[in-house]
């Protein structure tokens, strides 16, 4: 093997380990938006006498943040495949859409709330679960994000008359844990790209 012909392994290992099937942004990025969805839940449990107006327009902050970075994975993303890049791009617009509406119309009333919430977790869910089934791309990441935004908004969506206090609940809970998901996406994104160049 001559020497021109050396570099190739280590150059295909490199393009492997930055390709792992996870959105290529910055890994701070997607770290920020998850300590946001822990903060936006957080806040939401803790602020007292919490009313459905400071609800509305924290939820949909976050909402609208995080279906930003989803367009920005999907642009960004150049060596995912086009079902990926689709993928990213339709959770980003579905955010978007649940957080302008939750913005712009917060005083709708609770079931209007309960149902944007519900069907966004619902669809948002189903999609990650099915591209977690039909891609090996980041399969666990997505089959995690899509069970608990399946659960989320089936119990929303069975019950969306609950009270302004337990859809509190349900979707403070459902922000922290994808928040805390999130994090670990970002990390493990950063592991990648910290591992790509050592392998040139």
């Amino acid at each position: 093997m001559s020497d021109n012909d050396a570099p190739e392994p280590a150059a295909s290992a490199a393009a492997t380990a930055a390709e792992p099937g996870l959105p290529q942004v910055p890994w701070w990025l997607i770290v920020g938006v998850g300590v946001l969805g822990i903060l936006a839940g957080f806040l939401a449990l803790v602020w007292p006498g919490a009313t459905l107006l400071l609800v509305a327009l924290t939820f949909g902050i976050f909402l609208i943040i995080s279906g930003l970075e989803d367009l920005f994975a999907a642009v960004q993303t150049k060596t995912a495949s086009g079902g990926a890049r689709i993928f990213f791009g339709l959770l980003g617009v579905l955010a978007i859409a649940a957080g302008i509406i939750l913005l712009f119309r917060p005083g709708t009333g609770l079931l209007t709330l309960a149902w944007v919430l519900g069907l966004w977790f619902g669809i948002s869910g189903i999609v990650q679960l099915a591209q977690g089934f039909t891609a090996s791309d980041g399969r666990v990441f997505n089959l995690i994000f899509g069970l608990i935004g399946l659960v989320a908004g089936v119990i929303i969506l069975v019950h969306p008359t609950v009270g302004i206090v337990t859809l509190i609940w349900i979707v403070s809970i459902s922000f922290m844990l994808r928040g805390l998901v999130m994090i670990a996406v970002g990390l493990t994104v950063k592991k990648a790209n910290a591992a790509a160049p050592a392998s040139v």
